[in-house]
């Protein structure tokens, strides 16, 4: 796969799925942000609502395969999570976020584990007689 190609092209089921686990990605970091408005003080509660805004601006990029939106949402996405990392050493805190930050990391790992099977799959064939 180039490396000026932002997605998947093919097979059709690993573009589907790399699509698909994005979206879970972002909306997993869309319900930490929510969790953060919920149950945290300034500024993570902040960084919550801007987490979700990003979040829904990465998912619309993620389906309509426009990834300058998702470019443009992960800087948003990074800044909330660094300010929530400082929040979160700072005890006593809630848990809670940190639940939803670690389960937003299973499908970025998923996405990563994908494209590397690609490759794989790929020089397999390449050897292969």
């Amino acid at each position: 796969m180039p490396e000026s190609v932002a997605y998947i092209q093919r097979p059709a089921w690993a573009k589907w799925l790399q699509r698909a686990i994005y979206i879970l990605a972002y909306g997993l970091f869309g319900v930490a942000g929510w969790a953060a408005v919920g149950t945290l003080g300034s500024p993570a509660h902040e960084a919550g609502y801007l987490a979700m805004a990003a979040s829904a601006l990465a998912i619309v990029g993620v389906v309509t395969r426009l990834y300058q939106l998702e470019l443009i949402a992960l800087w948003p996405l990074i800044t909330s999570m660094a300010i929530w990392v400082v929040w979160l050493v700072i005890p006593p805190q809630s848990a809670v976020l940190t639940g939803w930050l670690v389960a937003a990391y299973i499908p970025f790992l998923a996405a990563r584990l994908l494209n590397l099977n690609l490759i794989a799959r790929k020089a397999r064939e390449e050897v292969a007689p």
